[in-house]
Parts: structure tokens; C-alpha cells; sequence
């Protein structure tokens, strides 16, 4: 039974690639999530917000649903016309396994995302190993060679994790421009027999395809979203006057320059 299912989905997927640009439509997605992020930052910027943590924390936090919201609606559209893609089923001599989701056997996942291996983990553990570290320096008071000495290390340790974040977010945008036609396809089916389940026995399930969703992005967003904190939390100790991440490099050079003046 896994393998006549894996079967229909290989053949839906390739069904799916034949007839519809399934990586641009992704691709327009990522681009409408990424402005709707910025969005939110510009708003909360507009209400007078500074706090990088909370502005950041909530522009990922609102794009990223923003982007299941998009995806919803994607899937729908195929659903809509489930019709259509049935009858192309039966032409090609797959009815009897199509058929088959309707008996309650959801469709299982063949593969598991690039992103599951531990970078939430590294996420979460390296920023708390880092705040245990720092903490009982930043209490203490610091005479002026060294403070500057400290706070430039950990301006260099703010901008890596800001070019981390960046390169974690456009990295997961390509995996799933790349995988686009595997995760909808996915989805759809799931759909389907959410779909087929509810005009049998009046449920709907929407779990089983917002599942597959959560799958390939959950972990790279929990991963960018607890880099974030670590970075905004530890700016806002050291750059408490920077509201922006321009101004936080400004403040780092401007640190940097310092010692030189003397």
C-alpha cells in the first residue's frame, strides 16, 4: 500500500510540474512573505517601536504566517479543481490507486526535510551557552581598555549571527523553491482526501496537509527566529541607542575607530 501511494504521489507531482510553474508560484510567495516582514517592521517602526527584539521577533513571527496563510490558499486552488486533476488520473491508469485515499490512508512522507538535522538545536542551545557566559561579565564593571576590547568582540559575534539569519533565510528559500513540486503536490493530496473524507463522513482535517507544510519549514524558522533573539537581545545590551541594524554596524565602526583617536 506505501508503495502504490509513493507511486501516485511521484505521478501527481510530475502531473503537477507539467502543467503548472509550481517554483515560480513558490518563488512569489518567499518574495510576498519577505515584504510582508518588512511591512511589519515598517509599521511598527511608524508607531514609534525601537526595541529591535520585539520589532524583528515579530516581523519573522507575522511573515511566516503570513506565508501558511499563502500557502492555504494555493493548495486550496487545487482542491477547487480536483475534478480536473482526477480525470487526468484515470486517463493515465491510476484509478484504483487514487481511489485509495479515499479509505483513510493518509499520504506518508518519502523524505524528510534538509533542515532537520539539529538546527534548531544548534540555534537554541549556542544563543543560552552564550547569554550564561556573558551575563556575569556584563554585570561587573569594566575599566576602559578592556570593555571596549569586550564589547568590540561581541559587535563582531551580532554580526555573524546577522549574516547567519540572512544566509539561513535565503538558504531556505531556495530549498523550497527546489522542493516546491514535492511539498505541494504533498499537500494537494492531503487535501484531496481531506476533501474526499469530508463529502463521506462530514469531517474535514486540516491538519493532515498543514503537516506536510510544517514539515519542510518549521525548523528553519524556529532555527532564524531564536538567532534573532540571541542577536536583538544581545545589540539591545550592547548598542542600547541602535534601533536598527545599520545602526548597530555603525556603532560597531564607530567602536572600532576609537582607539585610534587616542
Amino acid at each position: 500500500m506505501q508503495a502504490s501511494i509513493a507511486t501516485t504521489q511521484k505521478r501527481f507531482q510530475a502531473w503537477l510540474v507539467d502543467r503548472v510553474p509550481v517554483r515560480a508560484h513558490m518563488g512569489l510567495m518567499l518574495f510576498a512573505t519577505g515584504i510582508s516582514g518588512m511591512a511589519i517592521d515598517g509599521i511598527l517602526n511608524l508607531y514609534q517601536v525601537e526595541s529591535l527584539s520585539v520589532r524583528y521577533l515579530s516581523s519573522i513571527s507575522g511573515s511566516y504566517l503570513i506565508f501558511l496563510f499563502l500557502a492555504w490558499i494555493y493548495v486550496r486552488s487545487f482542491v477547487r479543481r480536483k475534478s480536473t486533476a482526477r480525470d487526468e488520473h484515470v486517463h493515465s491508469g491510476n484509478i484504483s490507486t487514487f481511489n485509495s485515499f479515499g479509505s483513510g490512508n493518509s499520504v506518508s512522507s518519502t523524505s524528510s526535510s534538509t533542515f532537520s538535522g539539529g538546527g534548531g538545536k544548534s540555534g537554541g542551545g549556542g544563543a543560552s551557552g552564550f547569554w550564561d557566559s556573558d551575563s556575569s561579565s556584563g554585570s561587573s564593571g569594566s575599566s576602559g581598555s578592556s570593555g571596549g576590547s569586550s564589547k568590540g568582540g561581541e559587535g563582531i559575534i551580532i554580526i555573524l549571527l546577522g549574516a547567519v539569519i540572512i544566509a539561513v533565510i535565503f538558504g531556505s528559500a531556495i530549498f523550497l523553491m527546489v522542493e516546491a513540486p514535492k511539498i505541494i503536490s504533498e499537500s494537494v493530496l492531503q487535501m484531496l482526501l481531506a476533501a474526499r473524507l469530508k463529502s463521506k463522513m462530514g469531517q474535514f482535517n486540516e491538519a493532515s496537509w498543514f503537516g506536510t507544510i510544517l514539515k519542510y519549514t518549521i525548523l528553519p524558522f524556529a532555527f532564524v527566529l531564536s538567532l534573532t533573539y540571541a542577536a536583538t537581545t544581545l545589540s539591545a545590551r550592547v548598542y542600547p541607542n541602535a534601533h536598527h541594524l545599520s545602526q548597530v554596524i555603525e556603532a560597531y565602526q564607530l567602536q572600532q575607530q576609537q582607539p585610534s583617536d587616542h
